[in-house]
């Protein structure tokens, strides 16, 4: 009897060996650097797509205009089906416009060069800045993955002016720059949110705090900006056209940096108006208007005062 109790003994040591020396086997496998448990070696890179290329880069009000869209993508697990330029509008609303291709056809110059392209028409109603971007789907990855976007001039033939931007803005305010965010948006893409303590609304209701959302920014080492895009410095105070707030309460910048003034005091007491330093990129958009192109120039050089960037707006201080 006590040489069987001695065997269960024994074999429950042993048994109890066992399972230890699998869990740490186990343990020490998961602690391997770079153990991924889909398989060995780091965890997959996200593919990163780029802006796409458009031609020509402006159209005119009213005018249909003929586009070819192009971006390249080097990448062995995309699906080459779910390539598709979007239209991003001033409300940050995304819609498709199109499959893109590499096939040799519809636009696409080379079949099988990892070079998509589409051909399209689009007949704008309003002035401003139109945005498209290019989404895409990877194997082995759930995401949507999304380019920074490519800025397209609507062009008003008739002139263009600080006057029209204020009027087609729902809201037009002084604010001070509260703070900035970022983050990582369910297409994978890099996008900012800026908190305004709101100081005078000029045109439209603002609530005393107001957060303007705006595609790209920095996130960790990654910098994804758009042409036309504003920059923003905590602190500072502003002058800005806002269209919104849409669902969610936030606001979008129908003009970009167009409608971007940073407020910049002088020793005499007097406040300055200077343009947004991005304005550069949809400076398309002036073409057609001498005066406000003229504007702009002297804004950029530190030479219009507040009280003549109200005048252009239309709006009282």
């Amino acid at each position: 009897m006590e040489r069987f109790q001695s065997k269960k003994i024994n074999w429950a040591v042993t048994g109890l060996l066992t399972i230890t020396i699998v869990v740490l086997e186990t343990f020490l496998t998961f602690a391997k650097p770079g153990f991924s448990r889909q398989g060995k070696g780091p965890p997959p890179v996200t593919p990163v797509i780029a802006a796409p290329s458009v031609k020509p880069d402006q159209t005119y009000v009213g005018s249909q205009t003929f586009f070819v869209a192009t971006v390249t993508i080097d990448e062995p697990t995309l699906d080459p089906a779910s390539v598709q330029l979007m239209r991003i509008d001033p409300n940050e609303t995304v819609t498709s416009i199109k499959s893109m291709r590499d096939d040799g056809k519809d636009g696409d110059a080379q079949p099988g060069d990892k070079m998509f392209s589409t051909q399209f028409s689009l007949r704008e109603s309003n002035q401003g800045i139109l945005r498209l971007a290019v989404t895409a789907r990877f194997r082995g990855r759930n995401l949507v993955i999304s380019s920074s976007s490519t800025a397209v001039a609507v062009i008003n033939p008739a002139g263009y002016s600080l006057r029209d931007m204020s009027a087609s803005s729902a809201a037009v305010i002084r604010a001070e720059v509260a703070d900035q965010q970022t983050s990582i948006d369910e297409h994978s893409e890099i996008i900012t949110h800026i908190i305004l303590r709101v100081k005078k609304v000029l045109k439209g209701q603002v609530a005393t705090t107001a957060t303007v959302q705006l595609q790209g920014g920095v996130f960790g080492n990654i910098h994804s900006y758009s042409p036309g895009t504003p920059f923003f410095t905590s602190g500072e105070e502003v002058v800005i056209l806002l269209d919104g707030p849409d669902a969610g309460g936030l606001y979008s910048l129908p003009y970009l940096a167009l409608g971007t003034y940073h407020i910049r005091p002088t020793s005499e007491g007097e406040e300055l108006a200077v343009i947004d330093k991005g304005y550069r990129g949809v400076a398309g958009v002036t073409a057609r208007n001498p005066t406000f192109n003229e504007f702009l120039i002297n804004s950029a050089n530190n030479n219009i005062r507040l009280s003549q960037l109200y005048m252009e707006l239309g709006v009282s201080p």
